[in-house]
């Protein structure tokens, strides 16, 4: 059985906004309790979560923009952006562990101390380099990307985002990079916000071909998810990728309360396994889960739950 990096959940500040933002604190709360409850701890590596480095948001955040959000942590005011992503007193310390814990997590596999790693708090995909978006402060998977490719000189990267939620704060700053391959399904952007991540976009210049949305129909349920995922795998397999950055988030289970899809736990936990399982074949297991949005609290916590054993139980 494999052996999975996770950041302890953190004791003070962790990443989330005051009630009643659909986005709260108890998901995490929740899942490390059904985590506990597993019994796999021999097989988790933990480590404490660290807002030491400043320096590493810089590898995809403007100078400016960490300022402001800086600024607005203080006195916890008011937005940060046009009004889905408050800010509150910390906010800057929180969302800055996010990032660093993203990053622990693929040093350790990179490192080889780990196979793989999740940070149920990563994944916020809609931060872009100058701005916050869609409850998202931080971009972790932008800062992880260049900091692997700095760090470990990697040079293809395959991210896959199954979040209900096009990805664009990822899919847009690297549209023109064709050593960033990037397989987004999501619900169609007529129905739900961001309204983007249309079929047509494949990269743009020399990255064209290197990415690809697929939309689903508000209302798709089982097998949905998974056929999408199968029917990419060519595009996958083509990748070449020597490390795999999956945004799981779980708000298009049913149920959810701002989406419209309708998998199950178990479409959702196949699905994991699916990639789990492909990411052997191209990247030697070199795994990444960020959790993302899921704005049912047990809905997202049985997910993830759902994932942590998928990746433990096919190693």
């Amino acid at each position: 059985m494999c052996r999975v990096a996770i950041p302890e959940f953190p004791k003070a500040l962790p990443y989330g906004f005051p009630e009643p933002h659909p986005l709260s604190v108890e998901r995490a709360k929740w899942f490390y309790k059904k985590l506990d409850e597993l019994h796999v701890n021999k097989n988790l590596v933990y480590f404490r979560s660290s807002e030491d480095d400043e320096s590493k948001l810089a590898l995809f955040h403007e100078d400016s923009y960490v300022e402001f959000v800086r600024h607005k942590s203080v006195s916890g005011e008011g937005f940060l952006d046009d009004g889905d992503t408050p800010a509150y007193k910390g906010v800057y310390i929180s969302s800055r562990r996010v990032v660093n814990d993203t990053i622990m997590c693929a040093s350790m596999i990179l490192d080889g101390l780990t196979d793989h790693g999740f940070n149920p708090s990563g994944g916020l995909h809609h931060a872009f380099p100058n701005r916050a978006a869609g409850f998202c402060v931080f971009n972790d998977i932008g800062v992880v990307i260049n900091f692997i490719r700095s760090r470990y000189k990697l040079k293809r990267i395959l991210y896959i985002d199954i979040d209900a939620h096009h990805g664009d704060g990822v899919f847009y700053s690297f549209d023109s990079d064709p050593e960033i391959v990037i397989l987004d399904i999501h619900e169609d952007g007529k129905y739900l916000f961001p309204g983007t991540g249309d079929p047509e976009e494949r990269g743009k210049g020399i990255a064209f071909g290197t990415k690809l949305n697929i939309c689903l129909p508000p209302g798709a349920a089982d097998q949905s998810l998974l056929n999408a995922l199968s029917a990419s795998e060519r595009f996958i397999l083509d990748s070449r990728a020597d490390f795999v950055i999956v945004q799981c988030g779980a708000d298009g289970l049913s149920g959810d309360p701002i989406t419209h899809l309708k998998y199950s736990l178990e479409d959702y936990g196949n699905a994991i396994r699916w990639i789990h399982q492909i990411s052997h074949r191209i990247s030697s297991g070199k795994l990444l889960l960020l959790g993302g949005g899921g704005y049912h609290v047990d809905n997202v916590s049985s997910a993830w739950i759902r994932a942590m054993k998928a990746i433990l139980k096919d190693s």
